[in-house]
Order: C-alpha cells, then sequence, then structure tokens
C-alpha cells in the first residue's frame, strides 16, 4: 500500500462549450509515490531538469501538490513524508524491486526514473 504524490494543474477551457474554467485537482506531474517500508521513490526526469531532490525542491516551490486521492499537501508535509525516521528498504536497479531505480538520496529517498506508480 503506497501513496503516489502529484503536481496538481488546472483545466482552462471546458472541453463542452469552451469556455474558461479552473478545475482543481488535476493530476499533473508525478512527483514521487510513499510505500509502507519503503524509501520514498523520488521521480526524476533529466530531460524536465529534475535529477535530484533539490532539483524537485526549486520545480515545487511554486505549485501546488496533492495525493493520489485529490488531498492538496504543503511542500513542508511531503518533506515529513520523505524523510520518515525509521528504517526504510531501499529500492534496487536490476531485477529487484524496482528496475527504475537510478540512485539512492543522501536521505531515505531513491531516484526513479521513467513511469511507475
Amino acid at each position: 500500500m503506497g501513496t503516489n504524490y502529484y503536481v496538481s494543474e488546472t483545466i482552462d477551457i471546458c472541453p463542452h462549450c469552451n469556455s474558461k474554467i479552473k478545475s482543481e485537482n488535476v493530476f499533473g506531474y508525478h512527483i514521487g509515490k510513499s510505500s509502507g517500508g519503503w524509501c520514498f521513490a523520488l521521480h526524476v526526469d533529466v530531460d524536465a531538469g529534475i535529477k535530484n531532490l533539490e532539483d524537485m525542491n526549486v520545480f515545487l516551490i511554486d505549485k501546488k501538490i496533492i495525493d493520489e486521492y485529490g488531498k492538496s499537501i504543503t511542500f513542508e508535509k511531503l518533506l515529513n513524508v520523505i524523510f520518515r525516521i525509521g528504517f526504510r528498504n531501499r529500492n534496487q536497479s536490476e531485477f529487484e524491486r524496482h528496475e527504475n531505480c537510478v540512485g539512492h538520496g543522501e536521505g531515505p529517498y531513491d531516484y526513479i526514473s521513467g513511469e511507475f506508480s
């Protein structure tokens, strides 16, 4: 059981009448996933300029963050999720938990590339 975190985006045009609307809680960029017992899986994307947690911090500075249930979460609370105290199993590359693990962060988070949920 885990929880995915996203940047919330808005829809500006109604697909039916073409009028301007604002709709909250549309999933945008996938930030990462918290799974019980595992390090936080931080979604890195070199093409988007996100190679590590520091890049993610800069990217998220003016963004609204939501979880997969549409609930808003502050940046500070997201950091609390990422840095939960306690033992966490590491993601491993090549045939173990996550084949897209491209590195380990300096804290209880791992860098995961590509599509995952």
